[in-house]
């Protein structure tokens, strides 16, 4: 007899979404809001930096390790002004002051950078000063709208890594003896904000999942979480798959996409459509994890990525370009 599980949903929200102006933060609230609804626990909202955070950081970090330092107020002012404007009075103490820490502890390890700016010290500043304290600063909005929300700390991190700092790779029976750190508050019915990107090796230290590694983080956590529930991933993207890049196919007419097997988004990936990070799509694959591409203010209009479709098409490109196919040789 099978046990009965919940239902949950790890839901990815990508930085262009959380634009600096925070335009794009009242149809993330929607989406949480009707998540929560739909399903018996969660959700698990996984949040990259704001657009431009990440770029902002890795030049900080590598004018430290040319001997000119140079501010983080560029990148700590974005948070300032996304907490004016949507964390209210009772939170907003609180919230910048957790804000004022995470810029203490990026300041302090860009002091660190000696000639280099890579491994530990990097995916430190790149993750405290852009997915953790998104995910921080979010869970403060989604508590001034009413919601029940918390984080899941740095100590208590689930997604245990190798130790390959800037490219690394989740460990799932590592990360699966850490899964309380998951439960716990999802079964005392609150939201769950989870910095994508970020990994912490067996002894603790930070690591990053490559670029574009939230894609992985939300769906590593789908896949771990499914011991105890039953788990949707979605991808919250700012436009729907097309059969072609839009802004590269001009004045081309594209199709929605409403399928596609793992292997057909891991090519389109390599062809350089930003669909879902090639990892991600491996780690789904490895794990028979359906994806769930959904453009945030159109819902309905998803994309699912798993092992099989149906349909007419017996091969689907999504090369970029209108009227192309790829053609992959191996030795």
């Amino acid at each position: 007899m099978f046990a009965f599980k919940k239902t949950l949903s790890v839901a990815k929200f990508g930085g262009s979404l959380i634009d600096v102006e925070g335009k794009g933060i009242p149809e993330i609230l929607k989406r949480i809001r009707e998540l929560k609804t739909k399903d018996a626990v969660g959700p698990v909202a996984v949040f990259s930096a704001p657009m431009g955070c990440t770029d902002e950081l890795i030049r900080i970090g590598e004018a430290y390790a040319q001997s000119t330092p140079v501010t983080t107020d560029k990148v700590f002012q974005i948070y300032d002004r996304l907490a004016k404007l949507h964390v209210k009075s009772k939170y907003f103490k609180p919230c910048t002051s957790e804000m004022l820490g995470f810029k203490g502890k990026v300041q302090d390890a860009l002091k660190s950078v000696n000639k280099r700016f890579g491994g530990n010290i990097k995916a430190k500043v790149l993750t405290l000063g852009g997915e953790l304290a998104t995910a921080t600063l979010m869970s403060y909005i989604l508590k001034s709208n009413g919601l029940d929300s918390c984080t899941v700390s740095l100590e208590d991190w689930p997604i245990v890594t190798d130790d390959t700092f800037e490219d690394a790779i989740p460990i799932y029976d590592a990360s699966k003896r850490k899964l309380g750190s998951l439960t716990m508050p999802l079964e005392d019915g609150k939201i769950l904000c989870m910095a994508g990107f970020l990994g912490v090796t067996s002894d603790g230290l930070e690591t990053v999942l490559g670029r574009g590694g939230s894609d992985l983080t939300a769906v590593f956590a789908s896949c771990l979480l499914n011991i105890k529930y039953h788990t949707d991933t979605l991808l919250y993207k700012d436009v729907p798959i097309q059969s072609a890049d839009p802004k590269v196919a001009k004045g081309q007419k594209t199709d929605h996409v409403a399928a596609l097997t793992y292997n057909e988004a891991h090519k389109a990936s390599l062809m350089g459509m930003k669909i879902v990070q090639s990892p991600a799509i491996a780690m789904a694959r490895r794990f028979k994890q359906p994806l769930f591409v959904v453009p945030i203010d159109k819902p309905e209009a998803f994309s699912v990525i798993k092992a099989q479709t149906t349909g007419g098409e017996v091969v689907k490109c999504l090369t970029g370009k209108s009227g192309c196919a790829i053609l992959s040789m191996n030795d």
